[in-house]
């Protein structure tokens, strides 16, 4: 018999991004194609925009690549 792991995934729905955002000062950004991802340096946009990591207290953004995912979930960072 296969055991299920139970995972908690913190989740952003999409009407809450663009206030999450500007919260934190890159909505505009974003917009403006200058954010990177923290781990692999390409441009974000709102079509590869796939995660958060805080590191540092600043907020930073993930591609959705999934080396950079997988990256950024092994690290002791804190994501959200």
């Amino acid at each position: 018999m296969m055991k299920i792991k139970k995972v908690n995934i913190p989740a952003i729905h999409d009407k809450d991004l663009e206030k999450i955002l500007s919260d934190y000062g890159l909505y505009d950004d974003l917009i403006k194609k200058k954010l990177n991802c923290f781990n692999c340096n390409e441009i974000i946009d709102i079509e590869n925009l796939s995660g958060f990591v805080v590191e540092d207290n600043s907020l930073n953004v993930i591609c959705n690549n999934p080396d950079c995912l997988a990256h950024a979930t092994s690290k002791n960072n804190e994501s959200i």
